[in-house]
């Protein structure tokens, strides 16, 4: 399972003014480390957040009916599927469908960014008659099934 990574908290700089006085540096130095501590205590450099999120938007029977036969991406730049698998895109990106499914192969894309467009791409294969497919709606999502009768992916 990927994890959108995140960079620390930075660290505030304490003003000169504050060192002189003890009880006040020690107050400053321990709320960075309280910070640094809920930073590691809320998955640190992995956004466990953001996977919360995801659940939240989404009914949990489904969500867990899904990851447990699919992989789950989280992508920020261009990807190509490799199988059935759920694809969070989190920038404006090209998503480009397998080019070579297996019938009935499964992709579940979310657009999980306000930025830009995601772009859906068949790979050589049409989607529902077109080569791409815009998701252009703020958290859209589409559910993607490869037909070999009919050499296409259909949204379903």
């Amino acid at each position: 399972m990927s994890h959108t990574d995140v960079d620390p908290p930075p660290q505030l700089r304490i003003p000169d003014v504050f060192f002189k006085e003890p009880e006040i540096r020690a107050y400053f130095e321990q709320q960075r480390t309280i910070l640094f501590q809920l930073w590691n205590r809320t998955g640190g450099a992995n956004d466990d957040v953001f996977r919360q999120q995801i659940r939240e938007l989404y009914p949990r029977q489904i969500i867990q009916d899904i990851t447990d036969l699919l992989s789950i991406s989280v992508i920020s730049s261009d990807y190509t599927t490799s199988g059935s698998e759920i694809v969070i895109a989190a920038s404006n990106i090209t998503v480009s469908l397998n080019s070579g499914p297996a019938d009935s192969e499964e992709v579940h894309i979310i657009r999980q960014t306000t930025a830009g467009t995601v772009i859906v791409s068949g790979n050589g294969l049409n989607i529902v008659g077109n080569s791409t497919y815009q998701m252009l709606a703020n958290y859209e999502s589409i559910h993607c099934r490869y037909s070999s009768e009919q050499s296409e992916w259909f949204i379903t």
